[in-house]
């Protein structure tokens, strides 16, 4: 059943036949659905291969017979580029929405096919659904453990997970924090417990997590179905193409040398470049620079990156889309680029990140027809630092990822996982080590044992920060000169209080908050508590945004940035 609703799709989306994996991948899920036997799956396979379509099959299965599917994703970019691809086959906005912040289509995930975060997935999950966190937060009893008033709908939140098939993809973005995976295992148990089916995909998933996650699901080990990568076919299209990889180590002029090694490959005829800086505002200074600098049309150069309103990112998505017709053009960005921005370029100059970060990258460059070009990976100095990140990301994963490039830059393939050259090989390397918190995954799982209350998944949530899966919580901000909020993390949340940036604090009832009580709050439980007892809505800042940069404020070096 489940192999012609995969045809229906790809004779919608126009294919005259899919990846030969992807029809392995199908005919195994029917083969083991119809059989009731399987339950948990993970798809490996490379970036650009086309995972998307199995989500499509299986929205489109839900649309045609009923049923409910959730498919979660740890960016909003991805979501929205897969809803995109989705409303062209599934164009009914009563059967399909998205849920995630300030995307309020389907509460409480009930439409028959959701797209969501997996923030938003969790929290609902465990009965804390953003629509009735600040409620329970503040109702909860620090003290005592226990909610004293409302505890929102958490029966009516499990149910609608529990009731669903889940897909989650690029699923690797949730293995480079503990927290993040420790609620992929939790996710994993609870669905193999309960009967659900359950899809994690990725183009890059080390040997070490496979044998983690096994490890962690115990007695459910039969359950779980890993179907790795393998297609000769499609690696000999992807060894067809030549390009050059180059390493650099960049001073303080890394923004001119960057700018250089962009105007070179020009002059070479690659002149579909990606730039991938690893924070906002690096981006932000290098697209300002190339606006002064290089002679490129208005309409073929965008910055990407986190710190722009909803609808200036769906602008800029629509922009890029028009910008593939192209031949010429730059694009500037962050980490956002490696998940949901569907795109290519024959010239990539990407700063050094984890060997995942940069197998994604690349899956940006040369992706589509392309058979030539010309990338580059480069580091600053702030990685011989004794800090223990480089920028956003772990410093040791770093490390590794540039020892294990500086060895093979000359034969490794960024394009394919398998053979002596592929990937994988780096992946392995740099990820030799996981390890899942069982007592924390089993606190998890203990939440849904207490039908009385929701005050013990509350208690976890205090203990993550406010998130299961990210690094901290997300507020809303409003910049002086414009009235749309935008989320920012804790981290630059305390900098504008820091700096004296927080102008006026909106509440629901409008009561007073004075910049001296905000000064007070000391973490993030502190300040969860106290928005919600609050009724906090989003603050007013002294920040400017512009449309073409996003939201401007200094943070200093060294200071937290996000997506």
């Amino acid at each position: 059943m489940i192999s012609s609703y995969y045809r229906e799709v790809l004779s919608k989306y126009g294919y005259d036949k899919g990846r030969s994996f992807i029809h392995q991948v199908i005919d195994h899920l029917e083969e083991e659905w119809e059989e009731d036997r399987k339950k948990l799956f993970v798809v490996e396979a490379p970036t650009g291969y086309g995972k998307s379509t199995i989500t499509a099959t299986l929205a489109q299965m839900v649309y045609d017979d009923g049923g409910k599917m959730i498919a979660a994703y740890p960016l909003r970019a991805l979501l929205e580029d897969q809803h995109l691809k989705l409303q062209k086959i599934l164009n009914n906005s009563y059967i399909i929405g998205k849920q995630y912040m300030y995307r309020h289509e389907s509460p409480y995930l009930i439409k028959p096919i959701t797209l969501t975060t997996v923030d938003s997935l969790s929290l609902t999950m465990f009965g804390l659904a953003p629509e009735d966190i600040n409620r329970i937060i503040k109702n909860w009893d620090e003290w005592s453990g226990t909610t004293t008033g409302s505890a929102g709908h958490y029966l009516f939140s499990w149910s609608t997970v529990l009731l669903s098939d889940l897909v989650l993809d690029e699923v690797h973005l949730l293995t480079d924090e503990t927290r993040s995976l420790n609620y992929l295992a939790a996710l994993m148990n609870y669905a193999a417990k309960n009967e659900m089916h359950l899809i994690l995909m990725s183009a890059t998933l080390p040997d070490a997590l496979r044998r983690e996650l096994r490890s962690c699901l115990g007695k459910f080990q039969n359950r779980l179905s890993w179907l790795e990568y393998y297609d000769p076919e499609f690696d000999g299209e992807r060894l067809e193409k030549t390009y050059g990889l180059n390493f650099e180590k960049l001073k303080d002029d890394k923004h001119e040398r960057i700018l250089h090694r962009l105007v070179e490959g020009w002059s070479s005829g690659f002149t579909k470049a990606l730039v991938v800086f690893n924070r906002v505002r690096d981006a932000m200074e290098f697209y300002t620079l190339c606006k002064e600098r290089i002679d490129v049309d208005e309409d073929h150069i965008i910055l990407l990156h986190s710190l722009f309103t909803n609808k200036d990112r769906e602008d800029k998505s629509k922009k890029l889309n028009k910008l593939k017709s192209s031949e010429k053009y730059v694009v500037v960005t962050t980490q956002v680029v490696e998940a949901g921005v569907d795109m290519s370029s024959n010239l990539l100059i990407t700063e050094l990140a984890p060997a995942n970060s940069l197998v994604q990258r690349f899956g940006r460059f040369l992706r589509y027809g392309e058979k030539d070009g010309m990338s580059y990976i480069w580091v600053d100095g702030s990685l011989n630092t004794d800090k223990g990140r480089y920028k956003v990301y772990d410093k040791t994963l770093c490390m590794r990822t540039l020892e294990y490039l500086e060895k093979n830059l000359e034969k490794i393939k960024m394009h394919i996982p398998t053979g002596e050259n592929g990937y994988k090989r780096m992946l392995n390397y740099v990820y030799d080590y996981f390890e899942v918190s069982s007592r924390d995954v089993e606190d998890m799982l203990l939440t849904f044992t207490n039908f009385d209350s929701v005050s013990d998944a509350v208690k976890i949530f205090m203990k993550v920060e406010g998130s299961f899966v990210g690094r901290t919580t997300l507020t809303a901000v409003i910049p002086q000169n414009l009235g749309e909020a935008i989320p920012v993390d804790f981290n630059r949340w305390r900098k504008l209080v820091e700096k004296d940036m927080i102008k006026e604090v909106l509440t629901i009832e409008g009561n007073p908050i004075t910049l001296e009580e905000l000064r007070r709050i000391r973490d993030v439980e502190h300040f969860l508590k106290y928005t919600a007892k609050k009724n906090v809505c989003a603050f007013k800042t002294g920040c400017f945004y512009d449309g073409e940069l996003g939201l401007l404020f200094d943070m200093g070096e060294g200071d937290a940035e996000d997506l």
